[in-house]
């Protein structure tokens, strides 16, 4: 377009003169003293958005209501728990599995919308069946279900926290 430059925000003025001549179809222009320069800012620091107020303070991902939070998996398998199970027996480690629900609920309980995988195994049902009557207790707000299929088997609960 005639009168108008790449990266310029209005179009340059047409220089006139006497001299020209009435046949010479090409515009002249000329750049003048008030104009700004508009050329790509390199400094970060001269950056318009820094210039405004309020810009300064970040907010943390938490103060967002509407965003998706991420999936927590949690394997209770106890070898993933602890480094040896010397000195416990079978009881002992169902309690500590169990507390490692609630610690985890305990912390996550107040974000609404979280959801958490519990990676029980398939197994003969002990820890499952533990980890579901505990979730009810407890938690009774949480929706609780079978974690997805193809992803975890038939050895997962999902717990998507809920408003209190």
């Amino acid at each position: 377009m005639e009168g108008f430059e790449p990266g310029r925000r209005r179009p340059l003025r047409r220089k006139v003169s006497e001299e020209m001549e009435p046949q010479s179809t090409a515009p002249v222009y000329m750049l003048m003293d008030d104009e700004p320069d508009l050329s790509p800012l390199n400094d970060k620091s001269a950056s318009p958005l820094s210039s405004k107020k309020g810009r300064g303070k970040k907010k943390s991902p938490e103060d967002n209501p509407n965003k998706v939070l991420p999936l927590i998996e949690v394997d209770l398998h106890i070898y993933e728990l602890v480094d040896t199970t010397a000195g416990m027996d079978n009881y002992a480690m169902l309690q500590f599995q169990l507390d490692t629900v609630r610690k985890t609920m305990k912390d996550h309980c107040r974000r609404i919308g979280q959801k958490i995988v519990f990676i029980h195994g398939k197994g003969d049902g002990v820890l499952r069946k533990e980890v579901r009557a505990l979730l009810a207790k407890e938690y009774a707000s949480c929706d609780v279900q079978d974690a997805s299929f193809l992803k975890y088997g038939f050895g997962a609960t999902q717990v998507t926290v809920r408003q209190r």
